[in-house]
């Protein structure tokens, strides 16, 4: 009979066994260097045989299949009906007449008195001058309540006065109109007190409840009367 190996295998055991440096060192010296050709391996197959894919690639083995996506159209951000050249030209106009209006729209004359003062202020007499003057803060009172103000114009697009501010308006941007009177402050003196500013200024004309002044040296005390 064979005689009976009873030769027990050894093995590391971390209880009891002390840590082996040399089988460690051993492992270590032959890993790294297997390590870095497997590294550079990695390194060198991605830079020569791996295509680089895209979104717009799709590849089935060797074959690739390029995949055209529909190109969105690229929708401008603007400002409602502000950019365009047309629709800034009748903002403007729009805003001159609803200055007229609510400034003062007892008769078609009362309207264009202040459309003339809007046209003395104005350093350029075309739409952009007169536009400019009309939305200069705290230089018509009826725009300082602005909410208030395009209610009242929303219900008066059909009114006459309305129609007839247009008109002025019009006259004045397109066909030159000269103003009925050189006159560049108002105010109402049954409303509010005489501005201070007003002390040095000739009074030109005195129409529908508003006092009317200049401030040029060729119409000082010159009533006008229309």
């Amino acid at each position: 009979m064979f005689e009976q190996n009873t030769k027990v295998n050894e093995s590391y055991n971390p209880d009891t066994d002390e840590f082996n440096w040399k089988l460690f060192h051993y492992t270590l010296y032959h890993a790294i260097p297997f390590l870095a050709v497997c590294l550079f391996a990695l390194v060198f197959m991605d830079k020569f045989f791996i295509k680089e894919l895209d979104d717009d690639t799709i590849y089935q083995g060797k074959q690739s299949t390029q995949v055209t996506r529909p190109i969105k159209p690229v929708v401008p951000v603007t400002v409602p009906q502000i950019n365009n050249k047309v629709n800034l030209k009748e903002m403007k106009m729009k805003t001159l007449v609803d200055t007229i209006w609510c400034e003062n729209r007892k008769s078609k004359k009362s309207m264009e008195l202040v459309m003339s003062v809007i046209y003395t202020r104005a350093k350029t007499k075309d739409l952009d001058g007169y536009y400019e003057k009309a939305v200069k803060p705290y230089q018509f009172s009826c725009l300082n309540d602005k909410e208030t103000i395009l209610a009242q114009v929303r219900s008066a697009q059909d009114d006459l006065r309305y129609t007839e501010a247009k008109e002025i308006v019009n006259r004045y941007v397109h066909q030159n109109a000269k103003p009925i009177i050189e006159a560049e402050f108002y105010y109402a003196p049954k409303k509010v007190k005489k501005p201070s500013y007003l002390k040095d200024k000739a009074l030109v004309l005195r129409y529908e409840g508003h006092d009317f002044y200049s401030s040029s040296s060729n119409v000082k005390d010159k009533l006008a009367k229309l």
